[in-house]
């Protein structure tokens, strides 16, 4: 299972969590968290036409894996 997390830096964090069952998945499930409880989802969420990769480079059709800061 592979976790896309992005996460909001607040005094009670925030996190946006895309989880696809494996690197060749084009769907997933989004979830949203607050203080560790959800607070939305779980959504469908579409991860674009080849999947997932640790290695993204713009273009190849992939979305990035890791964990990304949203906000100043």
């Amino acid at each position: 299972m592979l976790t896309l997390a992005l996460a909001l830096v607040l005094s009670c964090p925030q996190r946006i969590q895309v989880v696809a069952a494996s690197a060749r998945s084009t769907t997933a499930t989004l979830t949203v968290s607050e203080c560790g409880r959800r607070v939305f989802g779980p959504w469908r969420a579409r991860v674009v036409d080849h999947g997932l990769s640790a290695q993204h480079h713009e273009g190849d059709g992939t979305t990035p894996t890791g964990t990304f800061a949203l906000g100043p």
